[in-house]
Formats: structure tokens, sequence, C-alpha cells
């Protein structure tokens, strides 16, 4: 739909409005009569304007209604729903004079002054209500100005995307406006700043609120950051800033949600791409993160080439002065890493992928890998492998553990036309590991003089023998920054980036050296295997054609060898040769071994505790454990986990124990599930202790748990219409590890809420990266009792 019809559309609704509410108001008698005697109906629309003037819906706010007096008094409560409609039906004689305060405030986000703390509302003009009537309290307009409601709203529309893309959502996150010198994050605060200091919108709130997300999903963000004064220049980052990995996955997340969310590649935009061949010349084009290729031109205009943003800003560790080098490693770039993300999401593009956005949270919230490269390796959609290969390589992430899939097909072994028959004969070694690995097709020979330009140019191309015997490896070492330094009779260096490999000529023929390089250009697959002499060459052949090599080297893409004659047959042989430099697009061990996620990460010992894994979690030596004093009431939901349980893959059938028939050995050995609060339950009070979770108790007023900088309130005068429940999930070591499930509400109501929750093995897989559920039970029916569609949840970790 375009912009002028969804603008039509909005006119046709604010009119049709109107005219409901002159319907409304004129017939104000015939609806009194339709209200009960007593009741009074208050309702009302908010709206807020956008950035391009037009009016918008302000959703999910708090409204309350309040009555003008000598001191003003507060008399109902309510939100505004996605059309921001508000309603408030309530009980009065007589009549009052009321208006309504719309706070920019939910159970989504609030927005606080950044200087003084208060959060924004606004209100409606004073409005004379009496009891049994109907009374519309018009369309209230926030003016352009206020711009909190603008922040409010985006991040509306991301938490309402993630929970219908994957059912996950997190707490409340505080904005802070006007706040700082430039959009920021901090795990649960987004500051934004005045526009008139640093302009943002919709893509800036959207990624700052995408770090929010991935800070509530792992307990902390990736660490890293970019100091490099010419790819971050005063502190800035761009798409196409060389970093690490860290501060790389991080950014690139969020650069991905901000097209996300609105499945619009141009919410990531670049124009600005630096001096990437530090020509002196900035290059300026329009990229995106669908199409982020641009090209480099000379002085007069011409192109030399092509480049995309993970090849950086500027030259990046140049192995001379003057050497042209680039950045060839996407797992550092920010916009590459954005670009995979958006790759595997989006459905109708020019890559091979299109697993929408389940795929990507399932290895985030199953693995919280901290950069690309341990993304990739988690990926366990294997029947898209190699489409996965392909993307990543369009990216810059070319990995050797991937050479059945970047040589799968297509490929061509390329030999300088002059090159000797021994700077070719490694090519056979390359093709039998090939076949080994994977490879589907037996690659075609060609030097460069037969080689057609349109294979030269599409083919994957795996490149023999050095630049002096071969001219397109001459040109593709300048296109990766590959250079050698040469001095006759003396010595001979290779350098790649901050690397290089030393060869004393005295030394030759029993030594040699080489270098195998793994890329991607044109979106093709290339690698370069050359040496000093032909067995520098043939040493790196040989190397590469035993797929044994690519696991340990699962992660790199340029090695430099030694070979040294250690038999003096002047011949080849493995054990003669040895890595002595390399460069990791990944860490050397990410995915080397499975390991486990506690071995990962220094987290809390909920952080492998998750409703995912309940069924193996609680698989055997299993304890439900209530309180002695408890009431049969408290201890009803264990059967509903017990159920669910059974449903969800647990083996063993757990025993129900109190605490104080509990054994030593089961108190300290067992899987406990602590069902019932600390009031009724010594072990519940233990465990609480353990995990850190309080509560605060107001007799006959309120009633709050608090864990993990999360709370949950109970307003004790809506007991027992309403109760709340905590649910955490931990592990506690001593000398035994023991996994640990608290179900615990301020009454049986509220246990019970929980056990029922907790009883469906379908809320496990909704909530399966979380360890910290917070409930609240609402009887909506009147009953007494807990049904499924009266659970609430409120706070998710």
């Amino acid at each position: 739909m375009d912009s002028k019809t969804q603008k039509m559309k909005k006119i046709y609704a604010v009119s049709l409005l109107w005219f409901c509410a002159f319907i409304t108001v004129n017939g104000a008698s015939v609806q009194s009569q339709l209200m009960p005697t007593g009741i009074t109906r208050v309702y009302g629309y908010a709206w807020y304007t956008e950035s391009n003037g037009d009016p918008e819906y302000i959703r999910r706010a708090k409204a309350e209604l309040w009555e003008i007096g000598y001191v003003e008094t507060r008399l109902a409560i309510s939100e505004t729903n996605d059309y921001g409609y508000y309603e408030f039906n309530i009980g009065i004689t007589g009549t009052k004079d009321v208006y309504v305060r719309i706070y920019c405030e939910s159970y989504v986000t609030c927005v606080t002054h950044g200087v003084y703390g208060y959060i924004y509302w606004d209100r409606t003009p004073v409005k004379t209500i009496s009891e049994g009537s109907t009374i519309f309290m018009g369309n209230y307009y926030a003016s352009s100005e206020k711009i909190y409601w603008q922040a409010m709203d985006y991040v509306t529309d991301e938490f309402i995307w993630l929970e219908r893309q994957v059912g996950w959502v997190r707490s409340r996150v505080e904005i802070r406006y006007p706040k700082g010198d430039k959009p920021f994050s901090y795990g649960d605060i987004i500051d934004l700043p005045d526009r008139n200091i640093r302009n943002w919108g919709r893509p800036e709130v959207l990624h700052e609120y995408a770090h929010c997300v991935m800070y509530a999903l792992y307990g902390f963000l990736p660490q890293g950051s970019c100091s490099d004064s010419c790819q971050c220049p005063q502190g800035n980052h761009y798409f196409n800033s060389v970093s690490d990995s860290g501060f790389a996955f991080s950014e690139g997340w969020a650069d991905f949600m901000q097209s996300a969310v609105d499945n619009k590649p141009s919410n990531t935009y670049l124009h600005s791409l630096g001096d990437v061949d530090g020509d002196g010349i900035s290059n300026g084009f329009a990229t995106n993160i669908e199409d982020n290729r641009y090209p480099v031109r000379d002085y007069w205009g011409n192109t030399l080439y092509w480049r995309k943003w993970y090849h950086g800003r500027c030259p990046y560790k140049p192995p001379c002065s003057g050497c042209p080098s680039f950045n060839n490693n996407g797992n550092i770039v920010e916009g590459a890493v954005a670009g995979i993300f958006w790759d595997i999401f989006d459905p109708v593009n020019d890559d091979p992928l299109s697993m929408g956005f389940s795929s990507i949270w399932y290895v985030l919230s199953t693995y919280r890998p901290v950069s690309m490269a341990e993304f990739l390796d988690r990926w366990p959609y294997t029947s898209v492998n190699r489409q996965l290969c392909d993307v990543s390589m369009d990216h810059g992430i070319t990995v050797f553990d991937d050479l059945d899939y970047l040589f799968f097909d297509t490929t061509y072994f390329v030999a300088g036309d002059i090159a000797y028959c021994t700077d070719v004969l490694g090519s056979a070694k390359t093709s039998f590991g090939l076949a080994k690995g994977g490879a589907n097709e037996n690659p075609e020979g060609r030097t460069e003089r037969i080689l057609k330009e349109t294979t030269k140019n599409t083919g994957n191309l795996i490149l023999i023998g050095g630049p002096a015997v071969s001219p397109l490896t001459d040109d593709f070492d300048k296109t990766f920054g590959i250079t050698y330094e040469y001095q006759p009779g003396a010595n001979f260096r290779i350098r790649y980036h901050d690397k290089s490999i030393y060869l004393n000529i005295a030394d030759y023929p029993r030594q040699d050296v080489c270098i195998v390089l793994l890329g991607e250009d044109n979106s093709r697959s290339v690698m370069l295997v050359w040496g000093y002499g032909w067995r520098g060459t043939y040493a790196g052949s040989a190397f590469i054609g035993n797929p044994s090599n690519w696991n340990v080297y699962r992660n790199a893409h340029m090695l430099m060898l030694r070979w040294v004659d250690t038999n003096y047959d002047g011949l080849v042989q493995t054990g003669e040769v040895w890595v002595e430099s390399s460069i990791f697009v990944g860490s050397p061990q990410d995915s080397s071994t499975d390991l486990n996620p506690s071995e990962l990460y220094d987290q809390p010992f909920a952080d492998t505790n998750l409703l995912g894994s309940l069924g193996s979690l609680f698989y055997s030596n299993t304890y439900f454990v209530a309180g002695n004093q408890a009431y049969c009431t408290d201890v009803l939901g264990s059967a509903k986990i017990a159920f669910g349980l059974a449903k969800g893959g647990t083996y063993e059938n757990p025993e129900g124990r109190t605490d104080t028939i509990l054994t030593y050995s089961e108190h300290t050995r067992g899987n406990l599930i602590i069902v019932g609060g600390p009031a009724i339950n010594p072990v519940a009070t233990e465990f609480d202790n353990k995990f850190g979770i309080t509560y605060n108790y107001v007799q006959g007023q309120s009633f709050q748990i608090f864990c993990e900088g999360r709370s949950i309130y109970l307003d004790l005068t809506q007991y027992p219409r309403e109760d709340v429940c905590i649910i955490y999930v931990g592990r506690y070591s001593t000398q035994y590890t023991q996994n640990i499930m608290l179900v615990w509400g301020y009454g049986w109501l509220g246990t019970y809420a929980g056990s029922s929750f907790i009883g469906n093995p379908q809320n496990w897989q909704t909530y399966s990266s979380a360890h910290l559920i917070m409930l609240r039970w609402r009887d909506l029916n009147g009953d007494g009792l807990v049904q499924t569609s009266e659970l609430f949840i409120e706070q998710v970790r």
C-alpha cells in the first residue's frame, strides 16, 4: 500500500471517529438509558503526530480518569488499545468534572524526562459526567513537538513484532529523553538526545531497542569496541566500520532488526562509505542492507573495482607503506553481520535463503553466540548449509571448514601459462581433498590464457602458483591485499595485513614458504595457493588436500606455511609442513568441540537451566517439595506440573515430599521442584535466598516479589480476585549439582496459576530461553478458579 492510500485511510478513519462522536454526544440521553443505574461510561481516543505529520494511534498507554476538585482524585485506571481507544466504567452519583491523563507508559516501555525523571503524560480537556451517562472525551491529539510518543510507539512496534514472530516478550524498557548526545542503550534503558543535538528517527529507536532485546535474551551484551580513528571517527561507527567480532555482532544484530521489523532494507542506509583504498577520494554511493556493493573509482571517475561493506571504510592493516589493503573478514564488520541476518530472513531477494526470523531466533536463544562466526558454527539447519555458506561468503565470511560448499561446483584450477609443471602438481592434491571433503563437481583445469572471460569473472577459482608465473594470481593478490618483497640471492617475504613469513634464500631449496588465502570476489569463491618455489606451492596444495586440516583450521581464512626438507629427499611430506601464521575469521577454538554453554559464559547457574529444557532437567531423580504446613490447595499444582513433565519427555515419575520428610540425600542431591511460597515452605525460603528472590509484604495493602532486577506487584485489595506468581529455574551446586524450580505465589491461586503454566509444554517452547517468569492471574469470569486464559505474563528473563 502506497503512502497516499495509507493517508487517505487514516483521514477516513478520523472522519468516521468524529461522526461516531457526534452521534454519541447528541444521542447522550439514549446512550445513558443503555447503562446500568449508577454506572457511567467514559471513553475517547488518543493520537500522536508522526514525523511526516500523519496522525497515529497512541497504543497500549496507561490512561487514568481524574476528578477535578479541591484535591484532584484518581477515579479509575485503564489503557489504550491498538486503535488508541480507552474506556472507563465507573460507579458515581450525581455529577463530576473529569479529565483523562494519558501516560507515555505501558508494560512495554515508559518514556521519562532525561533530567527530572518523571514519566511524560498529557491530558484531555475537562468534561462533566453524570450518573448513568455515556461521555465521549473526544479525540486527543498530542502536538508534533511531543516526540516522546513516537519513541514509545516505535518500541511498541518492535515488541509486538517479536511477540508475533516468536512468542517472546521482554520486560519494560525505560526511554530517557532528552538524554546524552546520541541514541544509546544500557540493557534496560534507552537514551535519546534532543533532536537539535543529534537527529534520530524510527530506525534509531528500533536499533536501540534491539540491543535491549539481546540483553534480555542473553543476560549480557557481547563485548567489543571500535577504537580505530579511521574506521570509527570521533566515536561514531558505521555499517562498514571494521571493529571486532563482539562489537560487530551486537551492532549488526541491531542494524538487522531496524530493517526487519519494517521489512524495509532502506532502514539500514549508508551513503558515506569512507576512503577504502586510501587514495584521498571519499567514496559516496547509496547502499543498504540488501545491496551493499559499491564502486571504487579513480580521480577521473573510472570504476577500478567493486567493494562491499565488509571491506571497511579505509585501508586495513596495510602490509607496506602505500600498499592497498582491504579487510576480508566480515565477522568484524557490523554491516556484514546484519547482511547475513537479513539474507537468512527476507523472503524475496537475490540470495538463496529464505528462512524467516524464527531460525535466527532459535540459534540466538539456544546458543547465545557472541560473534557471527559462532552463530554460523551453531547453525542447526543442515539442509541449507550450502545456501548459508553462499550467503556468508557474500558478506566476507569464508573459512576453510566450508571448502566443500565454496567449491561445490563450477570450480576451476588456474595456473600461469608460463608456469612449470611442478607449479601445477599440487592441484591434484587439492582436488582429491575436495572430493573427499564433499565437493560435487570435479574442477576443471585452466591457465590464464585459455580461461574464458566469463569463467574468469564468475567461476569459483583456485589459483595455484605465484605472481611471478601467473598474472591472474598477481591480479587477485592486489584484490585481496597480498604483497611480497624479494631481494635476489638474499631473502623473500610474503605479507598479508600484519602477518608475514620470511625465507632466507640461502636455505632454498631445503626450505620454502607458502600462503593459502580464501576469499570472496564478485559473489564467488577464490583461493590462492602459492609459494616462493614450486615446493612451497605443492606444500600448500597438499595441506589443503587433507580435509582434516579444514577442521583444525575451520574458522581460518589465511594460512602461511613453511616446508623444511627434514629427510633431505627434496620432496614434500606431510610431516615436513607446519603452519607458521594464520588469520581466523572467528576464534580459533570456536566450535572445534561442542562446548557446554556453561564453559563459554560466566553466567549465573540459571543460564543453563531454561524452560525449554525442563524435560531433560527433571528427567530423573526429581522431587516435588511442598511445605509441611501448606494447605492442600498449595500442593494441587504439582499434579499439573507432573502431567506436563510426562508430556514433555521426562522419564521418571517424580516423588512427592514435604520439607519434613525430604531426606538429606534427596535435599542435597535431588532435582527439586518447590511448590508453594516461603510463608509455608522452608525449602522455598532456603532456595529463595540462594537465588536472590525476595518479597515485600505490607499487611492488607500490598505484596511484591523481586528477582534479578524484575518485580511484580499485587494490590491486596484485589485479592483473591487477583494473584501473582514467580517461576524460577536455576542450578545449585555444592558437592552435587541440583536442578531447581520454584513455583510460588502470594496465595494458592498464584501458585496454582504458575503450576498450570508450567504444566503446558508449549509454554516451555514459547519461553524456551527464559529462566524467570513472573505472571499475574485475574479471575476474569468470577468463578474463583484458574483458567489458562486468565494468566498474564508480566516479566520474563
